[in-house]
């Protein structure tokens, strides 16, 4: 995800756009990605923040219980700043200890709304345990595939085709896990007889 994310930014979001702003000589976007381990220290962290136009958290953490970004540190965004998450991860007040966003603050995003101005009646509605004294603009939805499903279902329909391939074409014993090419290995490998062979000894 982080890594499609950081292509889309070198190109404003849309290819035509770059093709068009390219061909009249306007400079390009500058994309930084912070390593997880980057984002532990404070001032390194105020200090690129306040340089920043769009916040993208596309972080796949481990310890959903502590946000990357504490909504304090927000203050260091510039007013005009947009933040967007596309982890959306959720809070989770029922886990314990309780599940927070990557960005503190970022309200959850639905198909009905997924853009959040900075005053806007949503931030008042979360629960109060989530520090949102910080507020940018930002964009989050629970399920981005939903924002354009015809787009996002051609792209995964490309990825499962050939694990389908496999499974329908071949019969489950001629599967070669070990020199099959990659699809054929991958669905092998995790073919239940196999995987609890391998797995429950």
């Amino acid at each position: 995800m982080a890594g499609h994310a950081v292509r889309a930014a070198t190109r404003f979001g849309d290819e035509s756009l770059h093709r068009r702003l390219v061909a009249h000589h306007v400079l390009g976007a500058e994309v930084t990605v912070l390593d997880y381990d980057v984002t532990r220290d404070e001032n390194t962290m105020l200090s690129r923040l306040e340089r920043t136009d769009v916040l993208v958290d596309a972080t796949r953490r481990l310890d959903h219980t502590e946000p990357v970004i504490p909504n304090e540190w927000c203050e260091a965004l510039p007013q005009h700043a947009v933040v967007l998450d596309l982890a959306a991860d959720p809070y989770d007040f029922t886990a314990v200890p309780p599940h927070v966003k990557g960005i503190e603050g970022v309200p959850e995003g639905t198909l009905d709304q997924y853009v959040f101005l900075a005053d806007d009646p949503v931030y008042d509605s979360m629960d109060p345990r989530i520090d949102t004294v910080n507020r940018r603009v930002a964009v989050s939805c629970y399920s981005w595939p939903g924002v354009d499903p015809l787009a996002c279902m051609e792209v995964y329909s490309h990825q499962v085709e050939p694990v389908l391939r496999v499974i329908l074409e071949r019969p489950v014993e001629d599967w070669d896990e070990s020199h099959g090419h990659y699809y054929e290995r991958a669905v092998a490998r995790g073919e239940l007889s196999r995987w609890r062979k391998a797995h429950l000894r």
